[in-house]
């Protein structure tokens, strides 16, 4: 479209005030014609918005989920419910959210009962952080809750039941001085538990009375049991009448409430069955109840899986006065595969383990997170005979804080079915570092090893992972991950693609291999924004605060 004014399209060029009245009139025919084209187009999209909603409606009753039987939409429903967890009270998840699809999914749903045998219920608190909850309003909501369990395990039918419950101690009150009455649900939820296949109560431990109110006569279908009762002291709890603890289809137990480790020889377990037992007591010594634990264990004959969190220190929580009772004898456990322990590992000499696979010595949660005090590994002499005494293990994952030369001789120790190795170093004491790499590359002691993490080193050098690769050309090794902390570089070669285009090989042959950094709060412990952490946006904050030791990896090979 030709315009007297082309030859200033394009520049700088500032018309006249003239020239602007110019400029607006010659547009005017081709604003009116834009306008109505316009025009002409949201009629248009109107006509095939209309369009598009007829075809749509009639598309879906040709839907392919509309002609599922329904035994098929009940596989179907039973896949949507969460994994690992029972079902909350929500409409955010199966199987409320499946029966608020359409009438016709929600009569199946209501008449299926696989969909409502899992249940997690939260009790409401009678006081919050902020103050007391108002008692008509907190009634109210036990009530509404009573009615929708009710509601809920009605529709279960007959099959065995799934149910997890929730209560949070009451703030600022002691719970060993709670009542039975301070809880609506649970007593209720106790009808159900001679129904359950599984159960897990997380809630102030005096309330674990509630399952002494089981009639003898119920058969106790329980094979699994959690008992998380908060860290407040209770030492007037009967244990001694938990019916449920008793039943013999029992292989899965979990003690975690304070002085657990004290009161498990007055628990009525049949310790001989169970195949899982996970102890969790962080305030209690393990240290002054390690007989005790030793007895305990003796018991288990068939137990497959152990994890065990306790206090090392002698002077919390022991009551022997910082004496230490030393197990008269040594616990055999034949079948143990599993053992995680993040305690003190002087138990480990009490323990005869042949079958064990997976040694983890650190708390479940640890990850990435530092190795704290407890954790490290700081006497050789704790895990030798544990090593000695299991020709099968195949992982091993530890952190690390030995003395001088002690490194070698764990690494000596391992046996030859080792599969995976996780070492986390001190970065106080780093002893991981290449003669350490070149000793599992050429020792030929473990030729069955496939995965290899050492964390937190900071003393490995790219030289010392090439040279550990080179080395492993024959071997059955399919990954490696080097993670350095604190920020640290390790030497680098010339060149910014150089390790990288040395891993190349390597990986192309058929390893994984990661060589990472770890951000942590110890990279920036002086930061030219520490005291403005008050004045600044939420956005700043996370840009130059964000440290945690939880913190992303960065990928330094690449």
């Amino acid at each position: 479209m030709s315009s007297v004014f082309a030859a200033w399209l394009g520049t700088n060029y500032c018309p006249t005030e003239d020239e602007v009245q110019d400029i607006r009139a010659f547009l005017a025919e081709s604003q009116a014609r834009v306008d109505s084209l316009n025009e002409a187009i949201a009629k248009l999209q109107e006509e095939r918005d209309k369009l598009m909603e007829h075809i749509t409606a009639h598309q879906v009753l040709c839907a392919p989920i509309r002609r599922l039987p329904p035994d098929v939409l009940r596989e179907l429903f039973a896949q949507c419910l969460p994994v690992g967890r029972n079902c909350a009270m929500s409409a955010r998840e199966g199987p409320i959210l499946l029966g608020r699809i359409c009438s016709s999914w929600r009569s199946l749903v209501r008449h299926t009962p696989e969909l409502w045998s899992r249940l997690h219920v939260v009790e409401p608190p009678l006081s919050t952080w902020y103050g007391a909850v108002s008692h008509r309003i907190q009634s109210a909501k036990v009530q509404q809750r009573l009615q929708a369990i009710k509601l809920w395990l009605d529709r279960a039918g007959s099959l065995p039941l799934s149910i997890s419950f929730q209560r949070d101690g009451e703030r600022g009150t002691n719970s060993a001085t709670m009542t039975r009455n301070n809880s609506t649900l649970l007593p209720f939820l106790a009808s159900y538990v001679p129904r359950c296949t599984s159960l897990h109560l997380d809630c102030p431990a005096v309330l674990f009375d509630e399952l002494a109110h089981i009639p003898s006569e119920q058969r106790v279908i329980i094979e699994d049991i959690t008992l998380q009762g908060g860290w407040s002291i209770d030492r007037t709890s009967s244990w001694e009448t938990l019916r449920v603890l008793e039943s013999p289809t029992l292989r899965r137990l979990t003690l975690a409430f304070y002085e657990c480790i004290v009161q498990m020889e007055r628990l009525p377990v049949n310790w001989v069955h169970l195949t899982f037992l996970k102890i969790r007591d962080p305030f209690t010594s393990g240290l002054g109840h390690k007989a005790k634990i030793s007895k305990v264990l003796s018991g288990c004959f068939n137990l497959r899986t152990c994890v065990l969190e306790l206090c090392d220190s002698d002077d919390i929580g022991t009551g022997l006065g910082g004496t230490v009772a030393i197990p008269p004898s040594k616990a055999v456990l034949p079948h143990l595969q599993h053992l995680q322990l993040s305690t003190d590992f002087s138990l480990l000499p009490h323990l005869v383990l042949p079958s064990l696979r997976h040694l983890i010595l650190q708390r479940e949660d640890d990850g990435y997170a530092p190795p704290r005090d407890d954790c490290l590994l700081d006497n050789i002499q704790h895990i030798l005979p544990t090593l000695a005494s299991s020709p099968r293990l195949e992982t091993l994952r530890c952190a690390l804080k030995l003395p001088d030369d002690s490194l070698m001789d764990l690494l000596a120790a391992l046996p030859s079915t080792l599969l995976t190795l996780e070492l986390v170093d001190n970065p106080a004491d780093p002893q991981l570092d290449d003669p350490a790499l070149e000793y599992i590359a050429k020792s030929g002691c473990y030729p069955e090893l496939h995965t290899l993490q050492l964390r937190k080193c900071e003393s490995i050098s790219e030289e010392g992972i090439i040279a550990f690769l080179q080395l492993q050309v024959t071997s059955n090794l399919r990954e490696l991950h080097i993670e350095y902390d604190t920020g640290i570089v390790p030497p680098r070669r010339p060149g910014a693609d150089a390790l990288a285009q040395q891993l190349q090989p390597f990986r192309a042959a058929g390893t994984e291999i990661r060589v990472t950094r770890r951000r942590t709060g110890m990279s920036m412990v002086f930061s030219p924004f520490s005291g403005m952490s008050h004045l600044l946006t939420k956005a700043e904050r996370e840009a130059f605060f964000e440290l945690g030791s939880s913190g992303p990896e960065e990928i330094i090979d690449d």
